[in-house]
């Protein structure tokens, strides 16, 4: 019985959730990887995998900005500075990543779940550029709180 146990938690993972998007011609301006003025650019990007029936909370310094679903990503402006970046959903745990943003460099954040032994564990990973923009190719811009 216990080998069925974490087949059947991947089963019921397996569902498809869905977020409010943005227009797709603010997906194709924020592909062009240009920050405002003064400001640098956070992309906050969940690819596919485990958990696809559940969504992750977006906070940006301690303010929900929005929620994830597998293939979308967020885009926040934010000024130069000290910053945290968390993620998480109900009844998973939570991540975090501080890290100093200058002003017109891009940022990256790969977030989404791993298999853990009772419930998905959350887990966020600043990316380099190449690699963040890389995935971001596959995935559509969901609706953000402006920062």
């Amino acid at each position: 019985m216990k080998p069925i146990l974490p087949l059947l938690a991947l089963i019921l993972l397996t569902g498809c959730a869905s977020v409010p998007m943005a227009d797709t011609s603010l997906d194709y301006e924020a592909k062009k990887f240009n920050p405002e003025s003064g400001k640098a650019n956070i992309y906050i990007n969940r690819g596919g995998g485990v958990g696809t029936a559940l969504t992750l909370q977006t906070i940006f310094d301690g303010r929900i900005t929005g929620t994830l679903a597998p293939h979308t990503y967020q885009l926040l402006s934010v000024p130069a500075g000290e910053h945290v970046v968390s993620i998480g959903g109900e009844n998973q745990n939570a991540a975090q990543s501080k890290f100093k943003a200058e002003m017109g460099k891009n940022y990256f954040f790969d977030v989404g779940f791993s298999v853990g032994w009772v419930s998905p564990r959350v887990h966020l990973d600043m990316v380099d550029e190449q690699t963040g923009r890389l995935e971001l190719k596959d995935s559509k811009r969901a609706e953000a709180s402006n920062y």
